[in-house]
């Protein structure tokens, strides 16, 4: 199974786009908000499912602010990430993943792409598909084959 990852579209559809072209096939593609209307806009472009969350600049939004779906065995937590300070590092979230006993966290809100481990839970940040705040523009993929689960992230180019 493959899954697109992507965050921080800020209604760059151009952007968006772009990335989901350079993903290629993917069977699920993530959205981890702001601009959580893109995802929608998304759904439209491509026969795969979406999932997506708001994040702080989806203020109207009345969908759930973060989501907890199995996916291929794994289980999943998809959040923004601002309700955890992540701008201030990563611990509370780190916390919260083990507390919740899940594989994998998708996460946005700081622009800035990292994949990291830790005690066996992946944690993934695409970055921006519209403004990698001093860093480049980015999406994600995560490849699950059977147990085995790969993250990286991507330049966005355009």
């Amino acid at each position: 199974m493959r899954i697109g990852v992507v965050s921080d579209s800020h209604g760059d559809l151009k952007a968006l786009h772009i990335a989901m072209m350079q993903l290629g096939c993917f069977d699920i593609l993530l959205h981890a908000g702001d601009f959580h209307q893109d995802a929608a806009w998304a759904k439209v472009q491509t026969n795969a499912r979406v999932i997506a969350v708001p994040g702080n600049c989806d203020q109207v939004s009345l969908a759930p602010q973060e989501r907890r779906v199995m996916v291929a065995g794994k289980k999943l937590w998809l959040l923004h990430g601002h309700r955890y300070g992540i701008k201030s590092g990563f611990g509370r979230l780190i916390q919260e993943a083990h507390r919740r006993r899940v594989d994998l966290v998708v996460f946005g809100h700081t622009h800035h792409p990292v994949v990291f481990y830790d005690r066996g839970v992946c944690f993934v940040n695409p970055g921006s598909v519209h403004d990698g705040r001093g860093t480049r523009e980015a999406y994600g993929i995560i490849e699950l084959h059977g147990s085995h689960l790969e993250a990286y992230t991507c330049d966005l180019v355009d």
